[in-house]
């Protein structure tokens, strides 16, 4: 087998390089932003939906032909997702009470 000869080459930061990081920099300094923060809340809400729904009811794929039967099958999915939703949310159980550690309740005595 022949391998061939690579040639070793310094790799030069081009100025779409360059207008790249500095756009990936601004975008992480939005991300930080409180009202960034709100309008991505809601759309990880929807992604965790969507996650729950492809992991655990298959909502990738339809067993029926036709889109009147594959709406019918995405209607009933949504109404399993909330069903499962609904019963982890009444039985969940109850969180009992944690101690509080000795620098709280050092804070705790303090204030």
């Amino acid at each position: 087998m022949i391998v061939p000869m690579l040639k070793l080459r310094r790799e030069k930061l081009s100025c779409d390089h360059v207008r790249n990081l500095m756009h990936v920099a601004e975008r992480r300094q939005q991300q930080q932003t409180p009202e960034f923060q709100r309008r991505y809340a809601r759309r990880a809400g929807v992604e965790g939906t969507i996650s729950q729904g492809i992991v655990r009811f298959d909502l990738r794929r339809t067993r029926y032909y036709g889109s009147v039967k594959t709406h019918l099958q995405h209607i009933a999915t949504a109404c399993a997702i909330n069903l499962a939703r609904f019963f982890a949310w009444s039985i969940r159980p109850t969180k009992a009470l944690t101690r509080k550690g000795s620098f709280a309740a050092l804070r705790a005595e303090q204030a």
